[in-house]
């Protein structure tokens, strides 16, 4: 049984109301609340919105007996009706106390309410909701007992508290399965807006949470299952990008979201769709060094590398494990030939035969097999003639790269021509286009009865 503490007070008293004219203010005590126990195992039934008021009354100094009629209104802190009046016709009053029920509905949502009582002496069955009552003032502030009724289930409140929770629940207990809030529901598992939710939380702010759990040494909530087919967390999110479950970690070895499984047989993480991940992922591993690090041998149906790809490719791999596409290793990747004139010898490195141009990927290799008829109708003839494959980066005009040996001091009598044929491999090239093809010189001038030169180049891989 709860009690209140606040006595009433009375009006100035109306000399035709005989009611009044007894009361005192000194003979009024205290009003209770008592609460109703629901019948054993009744869980099921929702506790109704009535609560038993009981008063004790004194006229004259002494306690009051007889019939009178009480009325009942219910007010906020603005002095607005909000519920009532209620009227109880002759109701009895023995000694002093009286007992009445009163029910102003699911008024009762955590603000203040007053209640205003109204007293006249009874007389006629059912008028006590009309003619005129002597007001007790001031109003009765409803101390927490009705508000039990607010816990009631349904439960529906609202609060405006700064800076902290409108509901808050500890339980100071270590045993391993209390909590602070047990929510309990056993209607069938819908996932929808028709929701059957033991617990559920719901926020309509930009940052809000509809669930919070903080813990500062375990896990700040934890969802449990323990049937078939089932799921301790279940995360949806309906909105364009949205995300059903998510997970934030800020310490740096700080996980944000974490699958375990103590089964062999079991899954740690199981996806339907597809997924996305901005860094680094290990497996086996915790410290992954690429953006997929594997510990351990893989095994796959199909495979794709797109960097470096081309048709006819081998994958290849450096000291350190890295594989690039390379072409295959002696094969012809491209044949080549032309014909025409081309400079005449003098003292200075140059191309003496037609040129082809070539573009190579690195490691490749350019076979090079060039011929060019040579000689003199000068008296005495020409001497001095020396001949090499060279290269240069194409469009650069710098003096050519003669590679290996060549043919040297070669000679030809006056009225004599003679054919000169040279090959070469050009290697440890960087990837680039070059211009390839014979090149000479002689210090005779006498070179002055030149055919046409051939040439002929391929690139091996």
């Amino acid at each position: 049984m709860f009690r209140s503490t606040i006595a009433f007070a009375v009006l100035a008293a109306s000399a035709s109301t005989l009611f009044a004219q007894n009361l005192t203010t000194s003979g009024v005590r205290a009003p209770q609340i008592q609460e109703r126990h629901p019948a054993p195992d009744d869980r099921a039934a929702a506790v109704g919105t009535t609560f038993t008021y009981q008063g004790y009354l004194e006229a004259s100094g002494a306690p009051a007996d007889g019939v009178y009629d009480l009325r009942f209104t219910l007010y906020n802190s603005d002095g607005t009706v909000v519920a009532g009046p209620i009227c109880h016709d002759n109701v009895t009053v023995s000694d002093g106390q009286f007992t009445v029920g009163l029910d102003f509905g699911a008024q009762y949502t955590g603000v203040a309410r007053y209640l205003e009582i109204g007293v006249r002496a009874g007389g006629a069955v059912g008028d006590c909701g009309h003619g005129a009552y002597t007001v007790l003032s001031p109003r009765q502030e409803l101390t927490p007992a009705p508000y039990a009724m607010g816990l009631r289930l349904p439960y529906s409140g609202t609060g405006d508290v700064a800076g902290g929770p409108v509901v808050s629940v500890t339980n100071p207990s270590s045993d391993s399965s209390s909590s602070g809030l047990l929510g309990i529901n056993v209607g069938p598992s819908i996932f929808g807006f028709i929701d059957h939710a033991g617990v559920r939380g719901e926020s309509n702010h930009v940052y809000g949470a509809g669930l919070l759990g903080i813990s500062d040494l375990y896990v700040g909530v934890v969802g449990y299952s323990a049937g078939d087919d089932s799921a301790g967390t279940f995360g949806r999110a309906d909105g364009d990008r949205g995300i059903g479950v998510r997970g934030w970690a800020t310490a740096p070895d700080g996980v944000g979201v974490k699958g375990e499984n103590s089964w062999t047989t079991g899954w740690a993480g199981y996806f339907y769709g597809r997924g996305y991940f901005s860094n680094r992922v290990g497996i086996g591993t915790e410290t992954p060094e690429q953006m997929l690090d594997v510990n351990g041998y893989v095994k796959t149906n199909g495979y794709q590398m797109i960097s470096g790809a081309a048709a006819g490719k081998v994958l290849t791999s450096d000291a350190s494990g890295f594989g690039t596409w390379q072409n295959v290793p002696g094969t012809v990747a491209y044949v080549g030939y032309t014909s025409g004139g081309s400079n005449t010898p003098s003292p200075t490195n140059q191309f003496l035969s037609p040129t082809l141009t070539v573009t190579i990927t690195a490691g490749q290799k350019i076979t090079v097999i060039a011929d060019r008829a040579f000689g003199s109708t000068i008296a005495g003839g020409a001497n001095g003639l020396n001949l090499y494959v060279g290269y240069r980066v194409a469009g650069s005009g710098a003096v050519p790269t003669n590679i290996g040996g060549g043919m040297f001091n070669l000679t030809s009598a006056q009225n004599e021509r003679k054919t000169f044929g040279i090959n070469g491999v050009l290697t440890g090239l960087a990837a680039g286009t070059y211009e390839v093809g014979m090149t000479g010189t002689s210090v005779s001038a006498n070179w002055n009865n030149n055919e046409w030169g051939y040439i002929t180049v391929m690139v091996i891989n």
